[in-house]
């Protein structure tokens, strides 16, 4: 289910990976469910800051965060 949300979204904003371990491990996750070629221009890397703000403004589908 997971796999078919976001190969459905239309943009999925994460915490740019060269910025945040958060954006790593979400690419990393995209890697293991075989979506990573598809994500690859539908993702959009935040800066930093909370993820859900792109997607309260409707830049972003689904936000995707790590959260400790």
């Amino acid at each position: 289910a997971l796999r078919a949300t976001l190969l459905a979204a239309r943009k999925v904003a994460i915490v740019d990976p060269a910025k945040g371990t958060s954006g790593r491990l979400v690419e990393s996750m995209f890697s293991e469910l075989g979506i990573a070629d598809a994500m690859r221009d539908k993702t959009l890397k935040v800066d930093g800051g909370y993820v859900v703000e792109v997607v309260a403004r409707g830049e972003a589908d689904l936000g995707l965060h790590q959260i400790r």
